[in-house]
């Protein structure tokens, strides 16, 4: 009977134990989840500030296709600048995991997707690459075309340029659309 009054006498004191155990942990997840939603919106304001400064420079980088595509229907030479990428880059994109995005921006994450995807194959294509892949397949053929002095390569050379002429325009084109895409996503809150 001793040992059941001293439960009786604890349990009170096992229940304030209790009580401030669990309200505790409740409070530092509630402080975990605020934290971490203030965290979410920072980084979901910084991605959208990053995208609407470097929206400027899209302008810069579909004059260097337009420049190009010049270039190659007149049939001259040109110089290209190489860093059109300096201020529009996919490192600041890269700096958060895909879920993350996810996160910020939900089912509109996948615009940012896109917008990732468009730049790097951008990047991989630019307008110096496009002019020199283009020089470099005209002067095979016009060593034959001299050689040779064939239609065939003269058709070649023609094709070439249409080629060189029309990846122009396709990337020029993206440009437009990563533009629409940056401000569809703009527009979301």
């Amino acid at each position: 009977m001793n040992v059941m009054c001293v439960l009786i006498n604890e349990i009170p004191e096992f229940i304030k134990i209790l009580v401030s155990v669990l309200f505790g942990m409740f409070g530092k997840h509630l402080y975990d989840v605020i934290k971490d939603k203030i965290e979410l919106s920072k980084e979901k304001k910084f991605i959208l500030k990053y995208l609407r400064e470097s929206k400027a420079y899209l302008p810069n980088i579909k004059d260097e296709y337009i420049n190009v595509r010049k270039v190659i229907e007149q049939g001259g030479e040109g110089v290209f600048e190489v860093k059109l990428f300096e201020g529009f880059d996919t490192h600041v994109l890269k700096s958060f995991s895909f879920p993350r995005y996810f996160e910020m921006f939900k089912e509109n994450a996948f615009i940012l997707f896109s917008i990732y995807n468009m730049v790097e194959k951008l990047k991989g294509n630019l307008p110096i690459d496009i002019y020199n892949d283009y020089r470099l397949k005209t002067l095979d053929y016009n060593r034959e075309v001299i050689k040779s002095d064939n239609d065939l390569y003269k058709s070649l050379l023609v094709q070439q340029k249409k080629i060189a002429i029309q990846t122009c325009d396709l990337k020029a084109g993206e440009i437009d659309k990563i533009k629409e895409k940056i401000n569809s996503l703009l527009n979301i809150k």
